[in-house]
């Protein structure tokens, strides 16, 4: 097994849910003195998430009557409360213990109600067209190194990466603005190691033997703003920015 596999077993045999939360009874792994943060920025996007899966039909029949039924209700209900809380602001959050009557809410909080499998893609995920070398000779060249490259993966890699991401409910970290989803919480998955080995193999010179420290995603509310300019603790950094060009307002 893999060390990112290991990963993701790790998330599933912490983070499944063996039986779903019902209404007026908080599950077991839920503990009355426990302390939740409330963000309306990411109810909003856990509800559209919801919604969006509902939609894609992706799930098994009885758990998407569940999540319409059972769950949206309970999160539009706390997006009600927390908008009322915060008095209509997106970016601000406060603190509650869990409530009997959101006990479907509070139990589905950082738990892995639908993983999408995010496959490996046959015949590689990077785009065979994008030029390598050259790409590493104009890196290595500059005294302060930067390079972006367009149409970096193949189709077929692109997709099944938006998809795994847009289905997978693994976005636990919230920030302002943004909320996040980590390896070791469930972004570890074989698309993830195959870009990781396939990086390596192709750009030997840039990254030649350094290990993977972190890999992270980020989703954004776009009316939030996103991160400011930074620069992250790293040797070699890579990001990739999978938003579909329509989405983009300003294009």
């Amino acid at each position: 097994r893999t060390p990112m596999g290991a990963l993701r077993q790790q998330f599933l045999a912490n983070k499944s849910l063996t039986t779903l939360p019902m209404p007026g009874v908080l599950p077991p792994w839920v503990k009355s003195d426990s302390v939740f943060e409330i963000v309306p920025h990411q109810v909003q996007r856990d509800i559209e998430q919801l919604e969006y899966l509902i939609q894609r039909g992706v799930l098994p029949e009885s758990l998407n009557q569940y999540v319409a039924d059972t769950a949206l209700p309970e999160y539009r209900r706390m997006l009600r409360i927390a908008r009322l809380v915060v008095d209509e602001r997106s970016d601000v959050y406060f603190y509650t213990h869990p409530q009997v009557e959101l006990a479907v809410f509070f139990g589905l909080q950082k738990r892995a109600l639908h993983l999408h499998a995010g496959d490996r893609v046959e015949g590689g995920a990077i785009n065979p067209d994008v030029g390598l070398e050259a790409l590493q000779d104009a890196f290595l060249s500059k005294e302060h190194r930067l390079q972006v490259i367009d149409d970096f993966f193949r189709p077929e890699a692109l997709h099944q990466l938006r998809d795994f991401l847009l289905e997978s409910t693994i976005w636990t970290e919230v920030k302002f603005g943004h909320v996040g989803a980590y390896l070791e919480d469930g972004f570890a998955s074989p698309l993830v190691s195959q870009i990781d080995q396939e990086l390596r193999a192709k750009l030997p010179r840039v990254i030649g033997d350094l290990e993977l420290e972190s890999a992270w995603a980020y989703m954004y509310d776009g009316s939030l703003g996103g991160i400011s300019t930074h620069a992250d603790d790293a040797q070699v950094q890579i990001n990739f920015w999978i938003t579909p060009t329509e989405a983009n307002l300003g294009f």
